[in-house]
């Protein structure tokens, strides 16, 4: 059957986030009085949600403390929704792609492991309408890689499974896509190395935006 809804990763699949990201998760680490963390590491981290990122970023020795890890995340999620717009931009090609394929009526989503109220901010204010449905890591509803969120925007939509596709650029990503029966394109683009990105034998891998509209367009 063909496609009609494509659900979007955010961070690495169409923005380009990282240095937001690091910028506050060291604010956070400055903060707590630990140390900070270099790109690569943040870039390694980045995916499976905020509660990860900072636990990876935290002491060994302070790891286990819950109480600050809570107040780690508290900092983080003030600052970074204050600044979630300052050094982050589209992939080239992102808005132009995703105009074109709301032209062809295509139903687009984006579920993201960032904040809820984050990802609303940042996908309204560089996205604007294109992209109707938006939801980010929330009370209440498991994380990717469960398929939850996949779940959800189906149901928005009222699109079946077998209709949908997915696309990210991580193994977080190809998990919740498994994990929701559903086909996923990888993007080579975003935080993860085309070599680790082919070991995971997605459905699909792409190097540009180009190619991805090309792909979509094609299995309507």
């Amino acid at each position: 059957m063909s496609w009609n809804t494509i659900i979007f990763d955010l961070d690495g699949t169409l923005l380009n986030s990282l240095e937001d990201i690091r910028d506050s998760a060291n604010y956070t680490m400055r903060k707590m009085g630990f140390s900070e963390k270099d790109r690569e590491e943040i870039k390694g981290a980045v995916g499976n949600g905020v509660r990860h990122l900072l636990t990876s970023c935290i002491p060994q020795e302070q790891k286990a403390d819950e109480e600050i890890l809570e107040q780690a995340l508290q900092i983080f999620r003030q600052y970074y929704f204050l600044h979630s717009q300052d050094k982050t931009f589209p992939y080239e090609g992102a808005c132009g792609h995703l105009e074109r394929l709301d032209e062809r009526g295509l139903k687009m989503a984006v579920i993201s492991n960032k904040p809820d109220e984050a990802a609303q901010k940042v996908v309204r204010h560089f996205f604007g309408d294109h992209i109707t449905y938006i939801s980010g890591e929330k009370d209440g509803v498991r994380r990717k890689p469960a398929p939850d969120l996949i779940k959800e925007a189906l149901h928005f939509f009222g699109s079946d499974a077998v209709c949908a596709v997915y696309v990210g650029d991580s193994e977080v990503d190809v998990l919740t896509a498994r994990n929701a029966g559903i086909p996923v394109i990888l993007v080579s683009w975003g935080f993860r190395s085309r070599e680790a990105l082919e070991a995971l034998e997605p459905d699909y891998l792409v190097d540009n935006f180009d190619e991805l509209t090309t792909l979509i367009l094609e299995q309507m």
